[in-house]
């Protein structure tokens, strides 16, 4: 059986408040086995500093699973686009949230004051 990283990615999501690129890399699974039963197998890995302005965390590509870690300092907030950090989902550092997801869908997050680390996996 052959298993291992097959090959890697990078793309610009957005851009921060001073204008450079955020970043995100992906790694792609060789064995659908590498992830259970999650269709043709393929994960997805990025990271984002987030402040206060929102920053796209997902690719809005066909996912099954989505799983976001907070591993910064600030408390994340993660929902769709356009809508307060007071009625987003908080995720507090150190802490993470997955969920099932849908096709396209697009997860934001932003912080209430400061920057934090986010990284996020998603599974087809």
């Amino acid at each position: 059986m052959v298993r291992g990283r097959v090959g890697a990615s990078r793309a610009v999501l957005t851009k921060d408040l001073d204008g450079n690129d955020l970043h995100a890399n992906a790694d792609f699974v060789a064995n659908p086995q590498d992830v259970g039963s999650l269709g043709q197998g393929i994960a997805t890995s990025g990271y984002a500093s987030v402040g206060t302005s929102e920053t796209e965390l997902t690719a809005g590509l066909d996912r099954r699973v989505i799983a976001i870690n907070n591993n910064g300092s600030q408390v994340l907030f993660v929902g769709p686009s356009g809508i307060p950090v007071a009625n987003m989902y908080p995720v507090p550092t150190g802490q993470q949230i997955s969920f099932n997801a849908t096709s396209g869908i697009k997860i934001y997050g932003k912080t209430s004051t400061g920057t934090t680390d986010a990284r996020v996996v998603e599974l087809a």
